[in-house]
């Protein structure tokens, strides 16, 4: 996991998903998600990873007002958070 940006994230979360709950092969892509250990991705994996999520800066986000509902949303790489 070499520089951690959104996109290599996303890939490297996705793979770990692939991996989830099966014994990991010595040598393969999926050894460096067994953050514990123990041959296996599980669960202590899957939070491990997500504690590896890159910050979210505003300036990687646009924030616009929704006139009709009087709400801001703001993009962040073609995901839409909202705040009421």
């Amino acid at each position: 996991m070499i520089g951690m940006n959104w996109s290599n994230f996303i890939m490297d979360f996705l793979l770990l998903l692939v991996g989830f709950g099966n014994p990991i092969t010595p040598g393969s892509d999926m050894e460096q998600f067994d953050f514990n250990g123990n041959g296996v991705i599980d669960m202590q994996d899957f939070i491990h990873m997500l504690s590896l999520q890159p910050p979210i800066t505003e300036e990687n986000t646009i924030t616009y007002h929704h006139e009709e509902t009087n709400r801001k949303s703001s993009m962040l790489q073609g995901f839409e958070v909202s705040t009421h």
